[in-house]
């Protein structure tokens, strides 16, 4: 009984100070991502261009009587998603530099009042001119008094493009301690690697590595500091072992 205590005891300070070592890890995840970051989902539609058949005849797509050669809807839809509550938030639709927004609107969920565009922008559209025309119109900046948690807002607007391509647009915000960021965008990499991946294989990797450490070094100072390290910098070795094991594969391929 003695025996099988002292080898269980054996492993409960490294079990501990690998333990230690992953709340030391994330408690830098913390604070690396201390800012609160907002996803959002954009979707296009097409709805008609002007055109013209000999046989047909005309199809003419207007705006204030003025001819457009196409006309798209987006929408993009934000969700606070995070565990923080948000005040006087100001956010802009873009669009590329060749598309134009005609007409737009935003809206919170639940509310019945639309958002309003900010005291600047509607003084640029009083003042436009032919300098400005461009950088006006690919923009709508809005104000959002509150936004807390689990709240959604949509934006929807009508965008044209001369260039006859699919328009593209997206948001921005310069709130201190906010960001937002379309739902495609692609996934954190450390050293060329998917980082959720690499941490997967630093645990697989540090557990098997534990096991030869306890067993091989007699100092259980030196055994706690290097499952320790391991712990906290799991993405090193998780890293190298993905690297090797996309090796194996394209040799056994």
């Amino acid at each position: 009984m003695n025996e099988i205590l002292a080898r269980f005891g054996k492993y409960i300070w490294p079990t501990i100070t690998f333990v230690a070592g992953l709340f030391v890890k994330h408690i830098f995840e913390l604070y690396r991502n201390r800012i609160a970051k907002l996803q959002y989902s954009i979707s296009t539609s097409f709805l008609g261009a002007s055109g013209h058949d000999n046989y047909f005849g005309k199809v003419q797509v207007l705006y204030n009587d003025s001819l457009v050669e196409n006309l798209y809807l987006c929408t993009i839809n934000l969700v606070n998603t995070s565990n923080r509550d948000f005040k006087d938030i100001e956010i802009t639709v873009w669009t590329d530099v060749n598309a134009i927004i005609l007409v737009s609107s935003a809206l919170k969920a639940g509310t019945i009042n639309a958002l309003t565009l900010t005291h600047q922008y509607v003084t640029e559209c009083q003042n436009i001119t032919a300098q400005t025309a461009k950088l006006v119109w690919s923009r709508r900046p809005y104000v959002i008094p509150v936004l807390n948690r689990d709240d959604k807002v949509t934006f929807s607007c009508l965008v044209t493009n001369p260039n006859k391509g699919e328009p593209a647009v997206y948001l921005n915000c310069e709130h201190p301690g906010l960001k937002i960021e379309p739902t495609f965008v692609k996934p954190q990499i450390f050293w060329g690697e998917n980082q959720s991946v690499a941490a997967l294989y630093g645990l697989l990797v540090t557990a098997i590595a534990s096991v030869f450490i306890v067993n091989c070094i007699q100092s259980k100072a030196i055994v706690a500091l290097i499952i320790f390290l391991l712990a906290a910098f799991l993405l090193i070795p998780g890293v190298i072992a993905l690297k090797i094991v996309k090796r194996i594969r394209k040799l056994i391929r």
